[in-house]
């Protein structure tokens, strides 16, 4: 069967309003089984004509089985499970789920939507990723609803969360403390509401076996002072008790190289922040333990991120050596801003730990060395093995910020030192907030050059971002939506089996025919894959001539510039 709805799954994808109904399919895949309204997927896709078709589209394929009023459809628990099952092996499903829970606090008045969103947040627990996720919405989601006064539907997502983390985690588990000492403090701020003691009582449901009160509690006698106590006294002691747990940052304070690796390794933050916002790096940094301070660097550390009292870790340092090496990890990124590549070098030398730092916003020096166009700098952390695949908080890579400011030195740079496996991921990672990628920013640039570097790299020309947008619709010069139309038609040309195609890419100059036989469509195939798909033998074969020549022309052109 799973083979039957990835083909169905292809057909959907190739026909119109297909990119809408995958849309659909994958959110609807971890929501609640049963009948969905049509209306909740209004904020995927906003068109109500184009909703109705990209769900008419799915019907006629079988993947769910819609009302003959469209208002409503239905979709099979088993295809749910072979849908998130095929996205879990794409390593999409992460992306699905944080969208999915978008359009659960969307429709928070349906009937449906706790059900939907614990359903949500249940197949969120397979992702470390998503934890933070998984406490911080239900949270959010509840003070929605207490200042639209539903407070039975807030404290019914209390109690549904807290079953939740009870079977997904262990009882001891960590982060079922962390979500009660939450919602403590969440039942802490609304004890103005006459049903307060509904919060308190949900918490005790679940923690009286591990912390006992001075203040016995009785709901029939419930009053604001005492449940103010209550409260007070169970946020205290579930941070003691939180704080017993073996943590990175219990294992940064203590300078316990084996457990840092082994927490790292497992999938923990390095840059996870505790109730004061603390990051383990602060912690090694009050205790002086300088092997863990350089693990953590060598790992990703935000050297200059501030605590709850607005502490860097250099601030709180206790060793001097360590203070030493803060200072230059904070010298590192100013070498590169200021283009002193020389003296980068020498302080690697003298410190290679901190060639992976990052600072609080997460970029690396390698977004560092992109803003200013420092290619001699990009060239030397590339050798020292900085990785160019690293994400900002925002979301962004180097490869965008090189793309934003035209250095196609160092775009070229960083394509050609990505292992052929992550290339595609790299060429065509999107900016989350927008879905922007770096061939989009180089489209809006105007900058033809960069977006041949991009595409010669298997950059995909018709990706789409956020709003369904296309390099070509961010074009704003006509050399540029000269370049993205070609390529389209070449596409089209040998999808149809028209031989033109052959004749037309004869008169393109050789680099640009580099660029639009390398770059790939929405299906992730080039000019040569698509004739091969669609058995265009002849045209496969002229294609082939057509970059054996190219690829030629480039060679020898390469090796003539070395020579002079």
């Amino acid at each position: 069967m799973e083979a039957e709805i990835k083909e169905a799954i292809n057909r959907v994808s190739q026909s119109d309003y297909g990119s809408e109904a995958l849309d659909i399919l994958y959110n609807a895949a971890h929501f609640s089984s049963g009948k969905m309204r049509a209306g909740m997927f209004v904020h995927l896709v906003s068109d109500p004509i184009r909703l109705n078709a990209a769900l008419r589209l799915l019907s006629q394929h079988s993947l769910v089985d819609l009302a003959d009023i469209e208002s409503t459809f239905t979709i099979k628990s088993s295809i749910q499970r072979l849908v998130r099952k095929i996205l879990k092996k794409q390593k999409r499903q992460m992306a699905v789920l944080q969208e999915a829970l978008f359009v659960a606090f969307c429709n928070v008045r349906d009937k449906n939507c706790l059900n939907h969103i614990m359903a949500i947040l249940r197949h969120a627990s397979e992702y470390e990723e998503l934890i933070e996720t998984m406490i911080g919405f239900p949270i959010f989601l509840m003070d929605k609803l207490f200042k639209e006064n539903n407070h039975c539907k807030a404290y019914a997502i209390a109690n549904s969360t807290m079953e939740l983390f009870t079977k997904t985690f262990s009882h001891q588990h960590s982060m079922i403390v962390r979500l009660q000492i939450e919602l403590a403090k969440f039942f802490l701020i609304h004890l103005k509401y006459s049903d307060r003691s509904k919060g308190i009582e949900i918490l005790l449901r679940h923690q009286r076996q591990i912390v006992e009160f001075d203040f016995p509690y009785d709901v029939n006698y419930a009053d604001p002072a005492i449940d103010f106590l209550i409260l007070m006294e169970l946020i205290i002691k579930l941070q003691q008790l939180l704080m017993k747990f073996d943590t990175l940052h219990s294992a940064a304070a203590e300078g316990n190289l084996s457990k840092n690796n082994n927490f790292i390794g497992s999938g923990t933050g390095v840059n996870l922040e505790d109730t004061n916002a603390r990051t383990p790096l602060h912690e090694a940094c009050e205790q002086g333990r300088l092997s863990a301070v350089e693990l953590l660097l060598t790992k990703g550390a935000m050297y200059d991120v501030k605590d709850a009292l607005n502490k860097t870790p250099l601030q709180i340092c206790s060793n001097e050596e360590v203070r030493e090496l803060l200072i230059s990890v904070k010298n590192a990124f100013k070498i590169v801003k200021a283009g002193r590549t020389k003296r980068l070098s020498e302080l690697i030398s003298e410190h290679p730990v901190i060639v992976n730092a990052q600072d609080s916003s997460g970029h690396n020096l390698l977004h560092q060395a992109s803003w200013k166009c420092n290619t001699a700098a990009a060239q030397l952390l590339l050798d020292v093995g900085v990785d160019p695949t690293h994400v900002s908080v925002e979301g962004r890579t180097p490869l965008h910020v090189a793309a934003s400011k035209k250095c196609v030195g160092i775009v070229e740079m960083f394509l050609q030192s990505v292992h052929c496996k992550k290339l595609q991921d790299f060429v065509d990672a999107k900016i989350p907030d927008q879905g922007t990628t770096a061939l989009h920013i180089a489209a809006e640039k105007g900058d033809v050059e960069m977006m041949q570097c991009l595409l010669k790299h298997g950059a995909s020309f018709d990706i789409r971002n956020n709003r369904k947008e296309t390099p070509r619709m961010f074009s704003k010069k006509e050399s540029t939506r000269n370049l993205l139309d070609l390529i389209e038609r070449c596409f089209l040309d040998v999808n149809k089996g028209n031989s033109e195609v052959v004749s037309e890419l004869q008169k393109v100059k050789p680099e640009e025919c580099w660029a639009i036989m390398n770059a790939r469509d929405t299906q992730n195939h080039t000019l040569l894959q698509a004739a091969v798909m669609n058995k265009q033998k002849t045209i496969a074969r002229d294609l082939i001539k057509i970059i054996q020549e190219a690829e030629h022309y480039l060679k020898r052109n390469t090796l003539l510039r070395k020579t002079n």
